[in-house]
């Protein structure tokens, strides 16, 4: 049988469940204890008989110089042992997000006459539907320039003419105003 050791994690589960105070003084009892056997032994066999003063110093000293450092060490892993756990749990979530992101990839199938969109099982969609379900996205329709100025060359014309106007510093109509129209 392997002789027990004390692994970080259950140095984080006995120092969670015990609490950092309640460590630092167990552990300090252990080393007052260890210290204590070691000074006894060593002083039998150095000088025949344990003293007093050599008892107080292997109980007084661990007690003066090992509770601030075990402290410290204990609060600082616990913080460690946190953190990590959030970690981890982050590094879920985003794994989780990641897996549900979809992705368009390859050739897309797309009729020349329609633009009609052909999926995996061979049906045809309209485009919008098609990206809708595999992209996550909605579409937004609008004309560009050349298609503007064939459907509609007056509403064309006037654009054209507003659009010169501010790039010679003339203003539109629309430029000014009392500051509470948004998007115009």
């Amino acid at each position: 049988m392997a002789p027990p050791c004390l692994s970080s994690a259950s140095l984080a589960a006995l120092t969670r469940r015990h609490g950092a105070n309640a460590m630092v003084i167990y552990s300090t009892a252990v080393i007052v204890l260890l210290s204590l056997l070691v000074t006894s032994i060593c002083l039998l066999l150095f000088q025949g008989y344990i003293d007093r003063l050599g008892i107080a110093i292997c109980i007084v000293a661990p007690l003066l110089i090992f509770p601030w450092p075990a402290r410290l060490f204990l609060v600082t892993f616990l913080q460690l042992q946190r953190i990590e756990e959030e970690l981890r749990h982050r590094n879920r979530e985003l794994e989780k997000a990641l897996a549900e992101v979809k992705t368009l990839s390859g050739l897309l199938p797309l009729c020349c006459s329609c633009k009609k969109v052909r999926d995996d099982r061979g049906y045809w969609q309209e485009l919008e539907k098609y990206f809708a379900d595999h992209l996550d996205l909605r579409m937004s329709h609008g004309f560009c320039p050349d298609c503007l100025s064939r459907l509609y060359p007056e509403v064309a014309g006037e654009l054209t003419a507003s659009a010169l106007g501010d790039r010679r510093g003339l203003r539109s109509p629309h430029a000014e105003g009392t500051g509470t129209e948004k998007g115009i």
